[in-house]
């Protein structure tokens, strides 16, 4: 199923716009076989990513913003980066309301 799917439409509208997201205190990645695991070990629970969800957490890592983001996942998936980028600002809302990654801008 793609990471998409499961993507609450109750939080799109969550806020203002961020552009910047960092991992949370305490959420941990492993990576094998293109697929990414996140552990909140503050929440003691886990959650998998996909293969889109495992690249958007790596550019997530790497520090990139949202739009960077956007036009990464463009050239590895030949899509149009303005439809990318609404899919991983979605992405982002719904891994910050389960508590998985916090605005950069922000120290906790």
């Amino acid at each position: 199923m793609p990471w998409w799917k499961w993507i609450s439409r109750q939080h799109e509208a969550a806020g203002p716009e961020v552009s910047r997201y960092r991992p949370a205190d305490g959420v941990s990645a492993a990576s094998r076989d293109g697929r990414t695991v996140l552990l909140d070990m503050g929440a003691e629970r886990y959650m998998g990513l996909d293969e889109v969800g495992s690249d958007i957490w790596l550019h997530l890592a790497e520090r990139r913003s949202v739009p960077e983001i956007a036009a990464c996942l463009a050239i590895e998936y030949a899509a149009p980066a303005d439809r990318l980028e609404t899919d991983v600002r979605r992405f982002m809302t719904e891994m910050h309301a389960r508590g998985l990654v916090v605005p950069a801008e922000t120290t906790h």
